[in-house]
């Protein structure tokens, strides 16, 4: 999918207004508020989303604000190039911008927004992981209107994204299996409805939707 001077990319994409000038990039606030607002109002304990800007050659984010005809404030971002912005309707009816500059060719960068675990922990009973899962899948759900064949039918189940060589360790009623990942792991619905405990040696660095 092609937006106009900004490339979407990863898992979903916004389709905003864009305009560039060099290594500058402005996005309407009201296109982020409308996706977190569907966070919000459900009240999601266990998963949000979270925009970035993908990092990759030439798309090295420099800095970001959020400005009004009135204001400008900066917006804090992470080395992963995750943004944090505020939920705020007096923004969106403001007409508020969020603006970002990249160093390279705007052009070829890419903006992603993703359902995610707020915490990613090291342990997890099957409560809280059963929880998770209907958290991810009901946000899914709720952005059906979404351009994207992923949001028509129920996530698959969990997906880990780990650090090399970590330990996993899966505990069900009549024993438990254990083995080393390193990178993406996927964990389905029928298997978490069978678990009584995953345990990790580290916390997983993401824990997303698992779609095909």
């Amino acid at each position: 999918m092609q937006v106009k001077g900004f490339t979407a990319a990863v898992l979903l994409c916004l389709t905003v207004s864009v305009a560039v000038n060099a290594a500058e990039v402005s996005l309407r606030y009201e296109d982020f508020y409308s996706r977190m607002k569907l966070m919000y109002k459900d009240n999601y304990q266990l998963t949000e989303l979270t925009f970035s800007v993908p990092r990759q050659q030439g798309c090295t984010l420099q800095s970001a604000s959020i400005t009004t005809e009135r204001s400008s404030v900066p917006l804090s971002f992470t080395r992963t190039q995750r943004l944090y912005l505020p939920y705020d309707e007096e923004l969106k009816q403001q007409r508020a911008l969020v603006n970002l500059q990249v160093e390279g060719d705007a052009a070829n960068c890419g903006l992603a927004v993703q359902i995610r675990a707020r915490s990613p922990r090291a342990e997890y009973d099957q409560a809280t992981l059963e929880q998770l899962y209907r958290e991810m899948d009901g946000m899914q759900g709720a952005m059906k209107g979404f351009p994207m064949r992923y949001f028509h039918d129920a996530i698959k189940g969990l997906k880990f994204t780990l650090p090399a060589d970590t330990r996993v360790v899966l505990t069900q009623e009549k024993g438990y299996d254990e083995f080393r990942i390193s990178g993406e792991w996927s964990l389905s619905a029928e298997q978490i409805s069978r678990l009584t405990r995953l345990t990790f040696s580290v916390a997983p660095e993401v824990i997303s939707p698992w779609v095909e």
